[in-house]
């Protein structure tokens, strides 16, 4: 049992993902991925250590991508805002 501040669990560096029921839920769900692909039980303790290589080893990968791709998002969307305040100038003409 975790025993973190509202029952929830850390991903890395102390960012908080998924509180107790999220995590007893994922780890159910590991044990029945488990059984169904090689017909075998996963204990608790086997499944919760694959819970914890999989959001301590994979989950900052996934996290990291998923930042990047809001990061291009977010960039293409200021260019388009960028075009459109270009449009919104007006022209000053010298009188000559």
């Amino acid at each position: 049992v975790d025993s973190v501040p509202n029952e929830t669990t850390f991903l890395f560096g102390g960012i908080y993902i998924l509180n107790k029921n999220e995590k007893d839920h994922v780890i159910a769900k590991l044990q029945g991925f488990f059984y169904d692909e090689r017909g075998e039980t996963l204990g608790l303790i086997g499944a919760e250590n694959l819970y914890h290589f999989i959001v301590e080893e994979i989950a900052p990968l996934i996290y990291n991508s998923a930042i990047e791709d809001a990061r291009l998002v977010a960039n293409r969307q200021m260019d388009s805002l960028q075009e459109e305040l270009e449009v919104l100038k007006k022209i000053h003409k010298k009188n000559k």
